[in-house]
């Protein structure tokens, strides 16, 4: 995996973003019935025609998701996952899964006190968040961010969620709420990718 992939896939889309109106049906996200708009994560949903509209793909990292979505079933859910708002890791989108990783493995109890605030954030269930920074001590130069996102089974190929690595789009500028390219919108080697077992 790397530019070439990630490259074609934000191609694919931007050239449905210039055909019709129809294509928009592709991306529709449906709220699950206990997501409305109270709940925090409610502009995944309402702010997702300017995501969609504006946004550019780049390769996010799956961090953490509910187990159900690793099994064949009807709900959608949640997961977490780690993106840079940009083009800096086309060819290295394998740090993303390392810093997916790591996110995992925080100690409340760690020596750094923006890791200590991270993890307990993350360990806190009561926690949502639409997007935050990840701790500058586990990346390089560039940001990295932190995001929820609603995981809807038909954005997949297969329904499930069967690797760690995936296009998303984001649209920093505009809206902290990140999505899952749908699957239409991936180019061949990702689609062979993600159904490769």
């Amino acid at each position: 995996m790397g530019r070439l992939v990630i490259k074609d896939c934000r191609d694919i889309f931007e050239a449905s973003r210039r055909s019709s109106l129809a294509d928009k049906s592709n991306r529709k996200l449906s709220p699950p019935p206990w997501l409305d708009e109270r709940h925090p994560l409610w502009p995944i949903v309402a702010e997702q025609d300017i995501l969609y509209d504006g946004g550019q793909v780049v390769w996010g990292a799956i961090a953490t998701a509910n187990d159900l979505l690793y099994d064949p079933g009807p709900q959608d859910s949640l997961a977490a996952l780690v993106y840079a708002a940009g083009t800096a890791y086309d060819e290295s989108p394998a740090f993303l899964q390392d810093v997916a990783k790591a996110t995992r493995e925080l100690s409340v109890e760690s020596g750094d006190s923006e890791v200590r605030k991270f993890a307990a954030f993350l360990d806190d269930p009561k926690s949502r968040a639409l997007r935050i920074p990840i701790p500058a001590s586990l990346i390089e130069d560039t940001p990295l961010f932190y995001a929820m996102v609603l995981v809807p089974r038909r954005h997949l190929p297969n329904g499930v969620l069967t690797k760690h690595l995936l296009p998303v789009v984001v649209n920093a500028y505009k809206t902290a709420a990140a999505a899952i390219l749908p699957s239409c919108y991936w180019s061949p080697e990702m689609l062979d990718y993600w159904t490769d077992f």
